[in-house]
Formats: C-alpha cells, sequence, structure tokens
C-alpha cells in the first residue's frame, strides 16, 4: 500500500512540475530590442556614426532611458527619441549619434532600458547587446618621402626686423604693467580682493532659481516639458552644492543610489520626485497645472528644510 501512495504522490509531483515550468514559458513576458549600427566601411578616429535601438512595448507601458554624454570610450554627439503607435503596440526608437576618439577595438556598453506601468512601478529592465567596433587612426603615410622643389630661400635681417618686434614687446607689457596698477592694486600698494567668496548656502541658491522659474510662468502657458526640465535641474544643483557632487550630471539611478547611502528621511519623496519628473521628460507622460504645482510646493518644502536645520544648528 506505501509503495502504491509514493508512486502516485511521485507520479502527481512530476506532472505539476512539467505543468509549471510549461506555464512560465508560456506566459512569460517578453519585448522584443533589435539594434543596428550605420556606419562607414572604415571607421576614423572622430567619425560620427549612428547607433539605432528599437524597442516594441504595449500602449499600457512607458520606457525610460537615462542619457549620458559618454559611453565609455565614445563621446554621445546627439540623441533623438521617436515612437509610432501600430494597434495596441508602440514602436521606441534611439539613434544615437557617436564618435570615438581612442583607437583600437572598443566596446560601446549595453544600455539599460527601464520599463514602466501606469503606476510608474518598474515592470522590467532591457539590456542592448554590446557592439564591438574597430577604430582607425588618421595617420600620415610615412612610406612618402617629401622632397623640396627648390633650394630654400635665403632672407637677409635689417635693423628694424629685429628693433619693431622689441619695441612693439615692450610696448604690451608696459600696457599690462598699467592695467595691473590701475585696477588690481589699491592707493597703499596692497592687492584688491576682488572676487569675495560666496557665502550663500546652497538651499539658498536653490529658492532663489526656484523664485525665478516661477516667474517665467511657464505653467500658465502650458510648457510643462521645460517646466519639469527646471525643477528636476534645482534639486540636482542643490544637492551637487550641498553634498559636493556632481549631480547635474548624474543620473535618477544614479542619485537615488548615492542618496540611499547616506539614509535620508525623506528618500522615499526623492524616489517619487525623480519618477515623476523623469516620466514627463523622457517618457513624455501627460501631466497637469495642479501635478506641476504640487511637485513644486514639495520642492520647496524640502528646501526649506535646510534652513530650519541651520537655525537649529545655531543655536
Amino acid at each position: 500500500m506505501k509503495a502504491i501512495i509514493r508512486h502516485f504522490i511521485s507520479k502527481h509531483l512530476i506532472i505539476l512540475l512539467f505543468l509549471t515550468g510549461l506555464s512560465t514559458i508560456l506566459f512569460a513576458q517578453t519585448f522584443p530590442i533589435q539594434q543596428d549600427v550605420e556606419k562607414p566601411e572604415t571607421l576614423y578616429i572622430g567619425t560620427p556614426f549612428t547607433l539605432s535601438i528599437n524597442i516594441s512595448l504595449p500602449n499600457s507601458l512607458t520606457i525610460q532611458h537615462p542619457v549620458k554624454d559618454t559611453l565609455d570610450v565614445f563621446t554621445l554627439l546627439d540623441y533623438k527619441v521617436s515612437k509610432e503607435e501600430v494597434d495596441q503596440t508602440t514602436n521606441y526608437q534611439y539613434d544615437y549619434n557617436l564618435a570615438a576618439f581612442e583607437v583600437g577595438e572598443q566596446r560601446i556598453p549595453p544600455l539599460a532600458f527601464e520599463v514602466y506601468d501606469d503606476d510608474g512601478s518598474v515592470k522590467s529592465v532591457l539590456q542592448s547587446k554590446p557592439v564591438y567596433l574597430n577604430i582607425i587612426s588618421v595617420v600620415a603615410d610615412t612610406s612618402i618621402v617629401l622632397k623640396d622643389i627648390a633650394p630654400p630661400l635665403k632672407v637677409k635681417y635689417g635693423f628694424w626686423d629685429f628693433a619693431l618686434p622689441i619695441f612693439l614687446a615692450l610696448v604690451v607689457i608696459a600696457i599690462i604693467y598699467l592695467i595691473w596698477f590701475k585696477f588690481f592694486k589699491d592707493r597703499d600698494g596692497e592687492l584688491i580682493d576682488r572676487e569675495p567668496i560666496d557665502t550663500t548656502p546652497p538651499y539658498k541658491k536653490a529658492l532663489q532659481l526656484l523664485h525665478q522659474l516661477r516667474e517665467k510662468k511657464h505653467l500658465e502657458r502650458g510648457e510643462y516639458l521645460p517646466y519639469y526640465f527646471q525643477i528636476s535641474y534645482i534639486v540636482r544643483y542643490f544637492w551637487g552644492l550641498h553634498f559636493n557632487v556632481l549631480a547635474v550630471e548624474m543620473t535618477s539611478s544614479e542619485i537615488l543610489n548615492y542618496l540611499k547611502d547616506i539614509d535620508l528621511a525623506e528618500y522615499p519623496e526623492i524616489m517619487k520626485f525623480l519618477q515623476e519628473t523623469d516620466l514627463v521628460k523622457f517618457a513624455k507622460k501627460e501631466t497637469s497645472v495642479n501635478k506641476a504645482i504640487e511637485l513644486t510646493e514639495w520642492l520647496e518644502n524640502y528646501l526649506k528644510s535646510f534652513e530650519k536645520a541651520t537655525i537649529e544648528s545655531e543655536q
């Protein structure tokens, strides 16, 4: 009897595992990603070429790809994104105009594309394949021997050939001395400090930029894209001064990884702010005046919290 029960359980267990694996294969969701490189037959150093990446997604999903100025040894000269909706699918076309300035076999690293649901959560991360290119140096042909067509001319120098350059050099030195004496010395002969150190706290500088942005009245004219770019830049500008990092050159993922190590209490709100601004900037997500004002008020309160912290530390 026990042998019959064990045989029955093992048989049905194998069937259950088979059905589980089969369902995983059938229902796993994949997103096709295609890439192509348009370049001349011989790729010299500094010669532009185009890397094209095409991704197809359902209309219910959006995609974001952080753009960097450099991809290892390749410099990004231009960047273009286009979308085309076909039935229930949206085709995203990314065109990168690149150039390399190092010779030899060079590698374009895989590019990461984050796929988002309607609620802004990450559904998947797609990666392109690395691309290997051979970059040729532009060097003159050393096998060709250059010969003079005619013998070199003999030049005879006179008195003024030497005197005039010396006179002009003395005039230039005198002018430089007069300018230095007039503008960089006071009456006692001490140097004047022409560049006072700016002691304005970073949060005040960011608040000034936010005030200037409001005066431009982008929201009243429905200009959401430049407005979202500006508020995203202001918070990055503040982090760059406050934490002494190149935040304006970092992607949102890199900033979140950096702030996560600092263990900030506002980390969840910061992550939500960056996700909302990135979706409008890169995925062209629709927004509204009320949503933009909500993000702006959060940014203003976040910056003002540093003013309170500064006052408490001084007391």
